[in-house]
């Protein structure tokens, strides 16, 4: 063997490896934008160990933690919050959220919406678009939308802004 032929192969391979990890945690960056869609909350840790948040999760910060700058930090944030469901607890990954609001029951007398209708106007009302409503309840987008003019027909409006609750 040449002399200093270790040492070249092992930087190469920390190279590759380097790469290798940079990829993976750019695929968990954009999986963490996908969850946020649905309303999870993602943090990743990046190579200098501080954690790189999705909207969701910078939203869900108090104000006076919005930049939290070490992951014990927010660990030790995600610790605190007894409301918090965290299905995932991994040394790079941390997925927290809260309860989904329960979506309110159709009442007969609630307009003559379905219950998928009434599940819909719910998610509207929180501030959910077609998209990721459609991505929550499982079905295509355009069921949304179709699900949205009925909701519009029946309660007799013609904006989101409408379906939202008056002040009493």
């Amino acid at each position: 063997m040449k002399p200093g032929t270790e040492a070249e192969f092992a930087e190469v391979l920390d190279r590759r490896l380097r790469r290798r990890n940079d990829r993976l945690r750019a695929h968990l960056v954009a999986w963490s934008d996908v969850l946020g869609a649905l309303g999870w909350c993602v943090a990743v840790r990046d190579a200098a160990g501080r954690p790189q948040l999705n909207a969701g999760a910078r939203a869900d910060l108090p104000d006076d933690a919005t930049l939290v700058s070490s992951w014990d930090e927010l660990e030790g944030f995600l610790a605190s919050g007894a409301q918090r469901l965290r299905p995932v607890q991994t040394a790079d990954v941390q997925v927290w959220g809260r309860p989904a609001p329960a979506a309110p029951v159709a009442s007969p007398q609630a307009a003559g919406l379905t219950r998928r209708e009434t599940e819909v106007l719910a998610w509207l009302r929180e501030g959910k678009s077609g998209p990721e409503i459609a991505m929550i309840l499982g079905c295509a987008a355009r069921t949304v939308e179709r699900h949205v003019a009925n909701i519009y027909r029946k309660l007799g409006v013609r904006t989101r802004a409408g379906l939202l609750p008056r002040p009493v």
